[in-house]
């Protein structure tokens, strides 16, 4: 679970790794978002990557995710 918090409206949003499909025992080991393009890349201790583009204020959606390389 990724939780974001916007500091200016005190809301917090929150995406899954398993709305992409990653197990329950996935953890994420880093992340990076990008405010212009709108996107936040997650990395999880096995190697997988998930993305998602948020759209709107509040919606998100699953661009992207890759298999761990082993």
């Amino acid at each position: 679970m990724i939780r974001l918090w916007n500091l200016l409206s005190d809301e917090t949003y929150i995406v899954t790794l398993s709305s992409v499909g990653l197990g329950l025992d996935s953890r994420v080991s880093s992340v990076a978002f990008n405010p212009l393009q709108r996107f936040l890349a997650a990395g999880t201790e096995d190697g997988s990557i998930a993305m998602w583009r948020f759209v709107g204020k509040y919606q998100h959606c699953l661009l992207y995710t890759s298999p761990s390389p082993r």
